[in-house]
C-alpha cells in the first residue's frame, strides 16, 4: 500500500473544496424583479410584475461560456398580483417547459457594450435568434429550421385559430399568438430536427444605440459578485418585449400565413418600441436617457435578488395607438397636433387562458411636432 503524505492530502482537499466554491459562486443563481407601478383611479400600487433567474451559459462540459448568460422564465411560476395587461415575456411563464433567453455579449474597452446574440429556447429547443450591432441600423432576427417545416406549420394552424391573422390595421402579432406558437413547439419538439440550424426571418431597420460608456445590464448582473447599483444605474438592458413581437409577427405573416413579409410595420414597430432600453440609478438624474427608450430604475440590489421599478410596455398596444394617431393625423391633414385621448381594447385569446381581459384603456398622445 501506498503511503501519502497527510500534509499533501490536505491541501489537495483544501484546494478540491476552495475551487467547489469558487464555482459555485460563479454560477451562482440571480434573480432579476422588475416592479411597475399600475396607476390607478387614486393611488398608486406597485407589484411584482416578473422575476426571473440569470446565471452563466455553460457549454457541453458544463463550463461557462465568456460574457453568456442565461435568463430562465421558470414554468408555472406565480406572479405576486396579475398585471392590467399581459405582455409578450409575461406568457412565455405559462409554457409548461421552462423558456431560457441566452445572451452572448460582445463589449470593447472598459465592457462597453457593442453587439448582442440572443437566442429564445423552448426546453432544449433553439427557436429564434436575435443580432443587434449597436452601432449599426439594422436588426436582424432568424428562425429555427425546423421551424419553417410543413409538418409543424400545419399543427399550429390546426391547433390555434387565434394565429391565423393579425391586428389588421398595425399587422402585429399579440401575446397570446406567441403563447400559441411556443405551446405548439414545446409539445412537438421532435418535430424540429436535431440541428440547431437557422434560416432568416427579417431584418429591421433601427436607430443606433447611443452607448455613452455603458455596459449590458445582464453581464454585471449575472457576475459572481453583486453589482453595485451606481454600475448598474450606468448599464443597457435588452428588450425582450419588442423582440419577441417583431419575431412573432414575422413568423406568423411569413410562414403561417403565407403572406409577404411587412417590413414597415416591423420598422414601426421596433421605431416606438426600442430593442434596446436603459437601466438609471433611482438617486441619480445625471445619466439621461434618449428621447423615446424604455428605463428601468434599479434602488435595490442586496445580493441574490436585484430590484428594477420602470413602466410596463406591452409593444402590440403601442403599435395600435401609435398607428391610430398617424391615421388621425392624415384625416386633419395638420402636421401639429393636440393631445388626442384614445380608447385601446386590450386583445385576449379566444381559447387561450393567459389573463386576456376586455377592459379598455385610456391612452394619452401627446404630440411633440
Amino acid at each position: 500500500m501506498r503511503n501519502v503524505n497527510p500534509n499533501a492530502l490536505s491541501l489537495a482537499v483544501a484546494i478540491a473544496i476552495g475551487s467547489s466554491v469558487i464555482a459555485t459562486q460563479v454560477l451562482a443563481e440571480r434573480r432579476l424583479q422588475i416592479r411597475p407601478v399600475d396607476v390607478g383611479d387614486n393611488e398608486q400600487v406597485e407589484f411584482i410584475h416578473s422575476e426571473v433567474t440569470v446565471q452563466p451559459t455553460l457549454d457541453d462540459d458544463q463550463q461557462p461560456i465568456p460574457n453568456s448568460f442565461t435568463t430562465t422564465y421558470k414554468a408555472q411560476d406565480v406572479l405576486t398580483c396579475a398585471s392590467p395587461s399581459m405582455g409578450f415575456t409575461d406568457i412565455l411563464y405559462s409554457i409548461d417547459s421552462d423558456v431560457t433567453s441566452v445572451d452572448l455579449f460582445e463589449t470593447g474597452e472598459n465592457n462597453v457594450a457593442r453587439k448582442y446574440t440572443k437566442v429564445v429556447k423552448v426546453g432544449d429547443k433553439s427557436v429564434f435568434r436575435f443580432t443587434h450591432d449597436l452601432a449599426e441600423k439594422q436588426l436582424v432576427i432568424e428562425v429555427r429550421d425546423g421551424m419553417t417545416h410543413r409538418d409543424l406549420v400545419k399543427a399550429i394552424r390546426a391547433q390555434w385559430s387565434v394565429i391565423l391573422s393579425l391586428e389588421p390595421l398595425t399587422k402585429i402579432a399579440r401575446p397570446d399568438q406567441l403563447f400559441g406558437l411556443l405551446e405548439t413547439v414545446d409539445k412537438r419538439a421532435g418535430n424540429l430536427g436535431t440541428t440547431g440550424d437557422y434560416v432568416a426571418l427579417a431584418t429591421i431597420e433601427v436607430d443606433k444605440v447611443e452607448v455613452n460608456d455603458r455596459t449590458f445590464m445582464r453581464l454585471i448582473s449575472g457576475g459572481d459578485q453583486p453589482p453595485e447599483l451606481t454600475h448598474l444605474g450606468k448599464s443597457l438592458f435588452v428588450n425582450d418585449e419588442a423582440l419577441l413581437a417583431a419575431a412573432t409577427s414575422a413568423y406568423i405573416q411569413v410562414h403561417v400565413l403565407g403572406e409577404e413579409l411587412q417590413q414597415q410595420a416591423l420598422n414601426d414597430l421596433l421605431a416606438h418600441s426600442k430593442p434596446v432600453g436603459y437601466v438609471v440609478h433611482a438617486e441619480d438624474d445625471t445619466y439621461l436617457v434618449p428621447a423615446g427608450y424604455p428605463k428601468l430604475a434599479v434602488a435595490q440590489a442586496p445580493g441574490e435578488v436585484i430590484v428594477f421599478h420602470g413602466q410596463m410596455q406591452n409593444p402590440h398596444d403601442i403599435a395600435f395607438v401609435e398607428t391610430l394617431h398617424s391615421l388621425w393625423q392624415e384625416a386633419e391633414g395638420i402636421n401639429p397636433t393636440p393631445t388626442v385621448v384614445a380608447q385601446v381594447k386590450k386583445y385576449g385569446s379566444s381559447g387561450i387562458s393567459v389573463g386576456k381581459t376586455s377592459q379598455p384603456v385610456r391612452i394619452k398622445l401627446q404630440s411633440n411636432l
